[in-house]
C-alpha cells in the first residue's frame, strides 16, 4: 500500500510548488507533471492490481481476436460500443499492455481537461480526484469511466446549451455502460435556479425516494436484465458527508452560483446526494452516484478559493487536505491487492 501514499503525496509536493508558484507558464507545467505522474502510475500497474483488471484484459483479448458479429454488437451483455473500442484497438496492437495504456488515457484526459479548464486549485483538484476514490476506480472500472469521460466532455453542451450534440453525447455514453442515460435530464435540471428553496424541494425529493425507493426498485427490476435485490444498509457515512457539503457549499458560494459552471456543478452534487438516498435501498445506485459526485474536485477548490482573508484559507486548505485523508485512508481497506509495478 505505500505506493499508493507515495502517489498521493507526490500529489501535495507537486500543490506545494504550484501555489509558492506565481507564473501562469511554471503552474502549468506543474500541472503537466501531476498529470504524467497519474497517468503513468495507472498504465503501469501489473495486471493484478484491481479487482476487474484481468477481466478486462480477458475480453479484450477474446474480443480482438475474434470477428465481430452483429448479434454480440447488438444484443450480448457488454454494450456495443466497448466491444467496438476493444476491437479497434486490437487492430491498432493485441498486447494487453497497449490496451491499458489505451484505456489508462482515454478514461484520465478528459478529467484533465476540466480541472485544467475549471478548477481555481488544480493540485488541490487532483488531489481530491485520488482521495475519493475517481483515480482507483477508473483504472479498474472501464466500461462505467469511459461513459463517465464522455459526459464529462459533454458538460460544455450543457454550458453552451447545444441540445442536440448533449443527446447524442449521452447516447455515445450509453454506448459504454447502460446507466449513464440517467445524465440526460441533467440538461434540463441545469436550468433550475439555486436557492433555499431549491434545496428546500430537493430535500423533500430526498425524502419521497427514501420512503418510495424499495417500490422504484421493483419497477426497475421489471426492466433490468439483472434482479437486483432490496435493502443495501451501508452508505449512510457517505450520504452525511454528501448532506454536509451541500449546505456548506452552498453557504460559501451562494452569491457565486450565478455563474453557469459553478451553477452546473451544484446541481449535480445535488443529483449525487439524491441517488445516494437511493442507494441506501440498493448498493447498485452508489455506481450512479459516480456521474455527479466528481463535481467535488471543482467546487471545493473554488469555495476555498472564494474565502474572505477572516477565515484564512490556509487553515481550510489545510483542513480539508486532513478529512480528505481520513476519507481515502479508509477506502483503502477496500483495495485488497498492494499495488505493484508491471515489471514485477
Amino acid at each position: 500500500m505505500e505506493l499508493y501514499w507515495i502517489n498521493l503525496l507526490l500529489v501535495l509536493f507537486w500543490g506545494i510548488l504550484q501555489e509558492l508558484n506565481g507564473n501562469h507558464k511554471a503552474k502549468r507545467a506543474i500541472s503537466a507533471c501531476m498529470v504524467t505522474q497519474l497517468l503513468l502510475f495507472s498504465v503501469l500497474r501489473h495486471e493484478t492490481v484491481g479487482s476487474d483488471t484481468i477481466q478486462y484484459i480477458n475480453m479484450f483479448e477474446h474480443i480482438a481476436n475474434s470477428n465481430i458479429n452483429l448479434w454480440e454488437l447488438t444484443f450480448g451483455d457488454i454494450e456495443p460500443g466497448y466491444i467496438l473500442l476493444n476491437y479497434l484497438v486490437g487492430l491498432i496492437d493485441l498486447d494487453s499492455r497497449f490496451f491499458i495504456i489505451v484505456m489508462g488515457v482515454l478514461i484520465l484526459f478528459p478529467f484533465v481537461l476540466l480541472i485544467e479548464r475549471y478548477s481555481t486549485k488544480p493540485w488541490l483538484s487532483y488531489y481530491l480526484f485520488i482521495c475519493l476514490g475517481f483515480y482507483n476506480n477508473s483504472m479498474f472500472i472501464y466500461r462505467q469511466f469511459m461513459a463517465i469521460a464522455v459526459l464529462v466532455l459533454a458538460l460544455d453542451f450543457i454550458l453552451r446549451r447545444k441540445m442536440v450534440c448533449f443527446v447524442l453525447s449521452v447516447l455515445l455514453a450509453v454506448c459504454f455502460h447502460r446507466t449513464a442515460i440517467i445524465f440526460l435530464p441533467l440538461y434540463w435540471i441545469y436550468s433550475l435556479k439555486i436557492n433555499r428553496g431549491y434545496l428546500f424541494k430537493a430535500l423533500l425529493v430526498g425524502g419521497l425516494i427514501f420512503v418510495l425507493g424499495p417500490e422504484l426498485i421493483r419497477i426497475a427490476n421489471k426492466y433490468a436484465r439483472i434482479q437486483y435485490e432490496i435493502g443495501y444498509s451501508g452508505g449512510r457515512t457517505y450520504l452525511f458527508m454528501l448532506l454536509f457539503l451541500v449546505w456548506v457549499l452552498f453557504m460559501r458560494l451562494k452569491e457565486y452560483l450565478s455563474d453557469s459552471r459553478l451553477k452546473l456543478f451544484f446541481h449535480m452534487l445535488v443529483l449525487a446526494t439524491l441517488f445516494q438516498v437511493l442507494s441506501l435501498q440498493m448498493e447498485l445506485f452508489i455506481r450512479v452516484v459516480y456521474y455527479f459526485v466528481y463535481s467535488l474536485i471543482v467546487l471545493v477548490p473554488y469555495a476555498i478559493s472564494a474565502c474572505k482573508s477572516e477565515f484564512r484559507p490556509p487553515v481550510v486548505v489545510a483542513a480539508c487536505l486532513f478529512f480528505a485523508i481520513l476519507y481515502w485512508a479508509n477506502l483503502q481497506g477496500e483495495w485488497t491487492v498492494a499495488y505493484k509495478f508491471m515489471w514485477e
